[in-house]
């Protein structure tokens, strides 16, 4: 089980993008841990991510067409803020920037 609620972590990503609707959460693979998240954004369009939960770690897979790369970081730094806000703890978090998705990866 990851160290972090992970669906608090989903609560806050719906705030960032925000949405009025509940997102809504399921299960993808044969694990209980790799989930598809669908959230419909204030202009009626649909956002999906992934959220895999490891150990140590929780990592959010995120098109790359959701975002420009300057809204992107500040929507990353906002991210980290909340979290750590909410966790009352430093919260680090390791960026992977691949051809189609961002891999951000939550660590303990």
């Amino acid at each position: 089980m990851a160290f972090i609620d992970y669906m608090k972590v989903i609560d806050i990503i719906s705030m960032l993008f925000e949405t009025a609707q509940k997102p809504e959460v399921s299960a993808i693979h044969d694990k209980v841990d790799y989930f598809d998240v669908n959230l419909t954004l204030p202009n009626e369009s649909l956002l999906t991510y992934k959220l895999v939960l490891h150990k140590n770690e929780l990592e959010i897979i995120l098109a790359r067409k959701y975002f420009s790369e300057k809204s992107f970081e500040k929507w990353v730094s906002r991210l980290e803020y909340e979290l750590e806000q909410l966790f009352m703890r430093n919260i680090r978090l390791e960026i992977r920037d691949e051809t189609i998705n961002y891999n951000i990866k939550i660590l303990s």
